[in-house]
């Protein structure tokens, strides 16, 4: 059974004005703040990814346990938007045993993980314009034929909708 990790982001609107704002030609070089953050995403993923089989290897299995998410109240909640998080938020001990903590004050996204002996999966998702439409992108990893640890690159998760108009 694979498990789930999720990160969530969340943006402020004062932030995305004022990375907008500036010279035209500034603007047309600097990638919009939405795929600038989903970059952010898939790195942070994969670097969980990578600390997940640095585990296995050293272990002789995938850290099991789950936590988040992290941190604990997502930037959309917190007045204006702001993203600010807390060394609290990192201080549980599957984040310790993982080795994974968020370095910047500042983060949009919110982490989760989840992991059993033979697989774990995280997951990041960002509502960067804070407009109730997040963005999921997933990992997974498990061992292959050869009984080798693997991560999958991150992809996005279309959401199934559900009920009626």
């Amino acid at each position: 059974m694979v498990l789930p990790l999720a990160l969530v982001a969340c943006g402020s609107k004062k932030k995305e004005e004022a990375a907008g704002s500036g010279s035209a030609s500034a603007a047309a070089k600097a990638p919009p703040v939405e795929d600038s953050e989903e970059s952010v995403a898939k790195a942070k993923l994969k670097e969980i990814g990578e600390l997940a089989v640095n585990y296995q290897r050293s272990k002789g299995t995938y850290l099991e346990g789950k936590v988040g998410p992290s941190p604990a109240k997502a930037c959309c909640e917190q007045p204006k938007g702001e993203c600010y998080q807390q060394d609290t938020d990192w201080s549980d001990p599957v984040w310790t045993a993982l080795g994974f903590k968020e370095r910047t004050m500042y983060t949009r996204y919110r982490y989760t993980y989840e992991g059993e002996r033979l697989s774990f999966t995280a997951t990041a998702t960002a509502d960067v314009n804070c407009d109730g439409k997040p963005k999921t992108f997933r990992i997974a990893g498990n061992y292959d034929a050869d009984n080798m640890a693997r991560v999958t690159e991150p992809e996005l998760v279309v959401p199934v909708e559900t009920g009626t108009p």
